[in-house]
């Protein structure tokens, strides 16, 4: 009972943080000249308001939770896997390139798990370069991770100008369309949202769950609280590197895939958000919370839809849509700090009143 409780407390307060969070943005909008009214009404038309905002956040929390999901999982063995948007291009490349040459020829139902098989493989041995420098020669794996990304987005952006692109109309740099039989059913009018938002769901409270409650995932949680603790017990630690940076680029090489699959009916240069990004942002937030990562990611991609009806309707400059996308997280903070001192305090007090 008490763990629920205790678990029920910090749910509670990383929403009231979220809360805060848009109340002082629109306060911030207020000083600084911008109609709180237009303000508050381009939020909300934007993320929830009307039907093609839910579409988006949707559309938009998906990758977002497989990215958070990978990085969390990645920390869980003390690794910081920078490298989600890197993993989760070469993923939705590596779906492309699956389905054009499969659904031709085979149906639907074997069409599109191939693809997404090719696209979490894909991410997984794009991670496993990581992985292996930082188990084998000690290479930093924020470094190696943040370099993979800048050489996937080349590579991905090379094969949409190159191979992959569609020159039938040479106005337009895009790829070939992906065929019917080739795309994720949608679940709603819209093409943007799938099936794929399930299987995010499914695949982030299963990497949770196994981290918390299989042999592979307390040796993970047993490198990274102390790795030297855990190889003296006899933990490969090497091993358990390379696993779990696999399995964080599958992840989000998966969830490149389902977006490819099930959002995009062709590739063009910058057709990834900073999904990635975000996503280290959600995890770090949910570190102690995995189980709401979901319910993060669907904030963040409220935020992430609301972004550009907030520029359209009140005139609000980019970079005050990217101070919206991280205020959660110093204001979080500061109500963790805040948590700490007070605590701090009070035994302070109850010590010296017991010594008075």
């Amino acid at each position: 009972m008490r763990g629920v409780l205790s678990a029920t407390r910090k749910v509670g307060v990383q929403l009231l943080a979220f809360a805060l969070s848009m109340l002082l943005l629109i306060a911030v909008l207020a000083i600084l000249g911008y109609d709180p009214q237009t303000v508050v009404g381009a939020i909300w038309d934007g993320s929830i308001g009307s039907a093609s905002g839910v579409t988006v956040s949707i559309a938009e929390a998906m990758p977002i939770i497989l990215t958070a999901t990978a990085v969390w999982l990645a920390y869980q063995a003390g690794l910081f896997n920078i490298g989600g948007d890197g993993q989760l291009q070469v993923g939705g490349v590596a779906a492309l390139i699956a389905v054009l040459f499969t659904a031709p020829h085979m149906p639907a139902l074997l069409a599109i798990p191939m693809a997404l098989l090719a696209a979490a493989a894909v991410g997984a041995a794009w991670a496993a370069i990581a992985g292996a420098l930082k188990a084998y020669r000690g290479a930093n794996e924020v470094i190696a991770t943040i370099m993979l990304n800048f050489a996937a987005i080349q590579i991905s952006n090379q094969l949409i100008y190159g191979p992959l692109r569609d020159m039938s109309n040479i106005y337009t740099i895009a790829t070939h369309a992906i065929p019917t039989n080739g795309q994720i059913p949608a679940i709603l009018p819209t093409d943007q949202v799938s099936v794929g938002i399930f299987v995010a769901l499914v695949v982030s409270i299963a990497a949770v769950t196994i981290v918390y409650r299989s042999d592979v995932g307390l040796r993970l949680r047993a490198i990274g609280l102390n790795r030297e603790a855990a190889t003296y017990s006899g933990i490969v630690v090497n091993r358990y590197w390379m696993i779990a940076f696999t399995i964080s680029g599958a992840i989000c090489g998966l969830g490149g895939g389902l977006v490819v699959l099930g959002a995009r009916p062709y590739l063009a240069p910058g057709w990834a958000e900073p999904w990635g990004l975000l996503g280290i942002l959600v995890a770090f937030l949910c570190l102690r919370t995995p189980y709401i990562i979901p319910v993060w990611g669907l904030l963040f991609g409220m935020l992430m839809a609301a972004g550009p009806t907030l520029k359209a309707s009140a005139s609000v400059p980019d970079s005050i849509v990217i101070v919206m996308q991280t205020l959660p997280v110093i204001v979080l903070y500061g109500l963790y700090l805040a948590a700490r001192y007070r605590n701090g305090l009070t035994r302070y007090l109850h010590f010296a009143g017991a010594n008075a």
